[in-house]
């Protein structure tokens, strides 16, 4: 690292906040400062112990403060200190199986250290002695707090009934906690029902017998439809259980749940019966997604599915009929569902006013005159809360009038360069600061009018400015990609504002400015490629 950072205590404290796997490139002397030390552990980076001094390593007091943020620093200080029951419990309290692992081997009978480290991760019932894992009370501690850590536990007590349940209900239980029980145990029905009750998809984990018992499946639908991948093939077939599963509360929207878990394991000949298809769309709409193709486009059938859920109509594709059919449209919006293709049917003022009740956001889509939409646009812009950045028709309209054009971005509308030289309209500096200041949708907007501006707009200070005001996005290459804008300390860092990431795009001595590089590191929640910005930080080195 250049000098003047490798000693700057400040800008160090700073760095190491963000990656602690700088320390490597720290000076000797912030290597064996334990403010340093400690902010480069807490940066959740993997800290690299080699280079922190080795004064600091035989330091009892500092190793107390820092074992419980990682307790897999015992490997790397003294022997002396992994023998220290105080230190080993310490550890034992936050990281139970480091603790055990690289503490000395006299600790891992100690039952003060090894109940602590069972409660704390249930690895560390590996690391007992053979004699200490025997212990039902002791692996029901460990698996009461981690029910994963049932499959290090002895196979006698994989098949305890008390161990196994405690493991099941455990709070952190995941679904593969039914696995590591014995296989007899896995085939208990009272077991079984607990463990996917409390998650539905330990359902793969069961015996097959208890897969094929409804009593088992319906408890296990109730808490994840998923789970229906996992029952019998004759419960896949039964009509009552199918509808029992796709009418479970918490499946709604366009649910993956349904489209797969669901749907790929109903067999072809019921998703083709139009009866039962007919009871499936009335009990969940969303189910159209899971009928044959001739039945998904049935109107009798789609206009049920819309009518029980609006959202149903995503389920449909442009080429069908019945994506068309405006009484179709009405009924999914009426429930819910924003179909998108409306902007067809807006010459049509009748259709028009009756889908708006429902749906006023697509008064941006619509084909409506101009005038219209930018006389109403500050009303329907409270109300929905959108630009008119997708507006198509009305663009081509009001782009025409230089005067009509600089009303509509006053009010949010956005205007696209090349329907502004289409119309005759010379894309000048005030529409364009118009729109960086007045657009509603700050980055899309921005990003839109900057990536089509005429060249000389991209080389202007005021412009470029106001720009980046609303997303540090506007530095990207194929937006401005001048050297002096990109040479300019206050755009860059009105930039970074928004993001450190604005830092990536600036020039080269800016990079390396001081002043920036801290604010970006002060800011590193706002990072969001840190790849990128690790990049300007390794040619710091």
């Amino acid at each position: 690292m250049k000098n003047q950072f490798a000693n700057d205590r400040e800008f160090m404290l700073v760095l190491l906040s963000y990656n602690g796997t700088y320390l490597e490139y720290a000076s000797d002397e912030l290597k064996a400062d334990k403010e340093v030390i400690m902010a480069a552990l807490k940066s959740g980076y993997s800290l690299p112990y080699d280079h922190v001094s080795d004064a600091l390593k035989t330091d009892k007091d500092f190793l107390l403060e820092i074992v419980s943020l990682d307790a897999f620093c015992l490997e790397f200080f003294s022997e002396e200190l992994k023998q220290d029951e105080q230190i080993v419990l310490a550890a034992a309290k936050h990281f139970g199986d480091a603790a055990l692992e690289f503490g000395a081997e006299k600790f891992k009978t100690n039952k003060n250290i090894i109940t602590e480290a069972v409660k704390s991760s249930g690895k560390a019932l590996s690391f007992l002695a053979e004699n200490e894992k025997n212990d039902k009370n002791l692996v029901i501690t460990a698996v009461k707090h981690h029910g994963y850590a049932l499959q290090y536990a002895p196979e006698q007590l994989q098949n305890d009934k008390d161990v196994v349940i405690a493991a099941i209900t455990a709070v952190d239980q995941y679904s593969n906690t039914l696995q590591y029980a014995s296989e007899e145990l896995r085939n208990d029905k009272d077991v079984v029902i607990t463990a996917v009750g409390h998650n539905g998809n330990a359902l793969q984990y069961a015996s097959e017998e208890l897969q094929n018992d409804k009593d088992v499946a319906m408890a296990a639908l109730i808490n994840s439809t998923e789970a229906f991948e996992y029952v019998s093939e004759r419960l896949q077939s039964d009509k009552e259980f199918i509808l029992h599963a796709i009418g479970q509360k918490d499946v709604d929207a366009v649910d993956d749940d349904l489209d797969s878990y669901i749907s790929d394991n109903i067999p072809e000949k019921l998703k083709s019966e139009k009866d039962f298809v007919l009871q499936m769309v009335s009990v969940n709409g969303m189910a159209l997604g899971c009928v044959s193709d001739e039945l998904k486009v049935d109107k009798e059938v789609v206009t049920l599915a819309v009518k029980n859920n609006g959202k149903a109509y995503a389920h449909f594709e442009w080429e069908d009929e019945t994506f068309y059919d405006k009484e179709i449209i009405l009924a999914a919006a009426s429930k819910g569902g924003t179909p998108s293709v409306i902007p067809i049917f807006t010459l049509d003022e009748k259709f028009f006013d009756k889908i708006f009740n429902y749906l006023p956001s697509i008064a941006y889509k619509s084909r409506i005159s101009a005038e219209r939409c930018v006389e109403s646009g500050q009303t329907w812009k409270n109300k929905i809360g959108q630009s008119w950045a997708d507006v198509k028709k009305p663009k081509r309209q009001i782009t025409g009038d230089r005067e009509f054009a600089l009303r509509g971005v006053k009010k949010g509308l956005v205007l696209d360069v090349f329907l502004c030289r289409e119309a005759g309209i010379v894309f000048d500096k005030e529409i364009i600061l118009h729109q960086l200041k007045h657009c509603i949708d700050k980055k899309e907007a921005t990003l839109r009018i900057i990536n089509h501006a005429p060249e000389e707009f991209k080389v202007d200070k005021e412009i470029a400015l106001e720009a980046v005001k609303n997303t540090w996005e506007a530095l990207l290459p194929h937006n401005i990609s001048n050297e002096l804008i990109l040479s300019d300390k206050e755009i860059i860092m009105e930039g970074m504002k928004h993001s450190p990431n604005a830092l990536y795009y600036a020039s080269d001595n800016l990079k390396n400015d001081r002043e920036l590089l801290l604010s970006a590191l002060l800011n590193k929640d706002k990072i969001n490629d840190t790849y990128r910005f690790d990049e300007i930080l390794d040619e710091l080195f």
